[in-house]
This record gives C-alpha cells, sequence and structure tokens, in this order.
C-alpha cells in the first residue's frame, strides 16, 4: 500500500525517538517493516494500520497541550 503523501507528512511531524521499537512492540511487527514504511512510503496493509493506529493516538494525546500554547 503506498502511503499518502498528506499522512506520511503528518506521521513524520508525530515521530520521535522510540515510536518505531513502541509500534513493534504494540501490534507485534517487525522493526525493519517500519522503517523501510517511512523509507519507501509504502508497506503492507498491516504495517500501516499499526502505524496509522499508533500516531492517531499519539496525536489524540498531545493535541491538548498544543492547542494551549
Amino acid at each position: 500500500m503506498q502511503i499518502p503523501e498528506e499522512l506520511f507528512t503528518k506521521w513524520t511531524a508525530l515521530k520521535s525517538y522510540g515510536d518505531y521499537g513502541k509500534i513493534s512492540k504494540a501490534h507485534k511487527i517487525l522493526r525493519n517493516d517500519i522503517t523501510r514504511a517511512f523509507k519507501d512510503k509504502r508497506c503492507a496493509d498491516e504495517v500501516f494500520k499499526a502505524i496509522a493506529d499508533f500516531y492517531k493516538k499519539k496525536e489524540a494525546e498531545f493535541k491538548p497541550l498544543l492547542e494551549n500554547l
């Protein structure tokens, strides 16, 4: 699956050290598959879903903090 550019940009903005390990552990996805997804901007459906779920939760967690700036 090709990762849409707008979504890739959002994930990249939210990305921080340790995210790949957290995604890998939480969703039983190989870390290399996550690395490859960010490098190639394409991945298997289950990798896409794991990354999307992770960053959706991360965005919801930080959104209230960012709105108060």
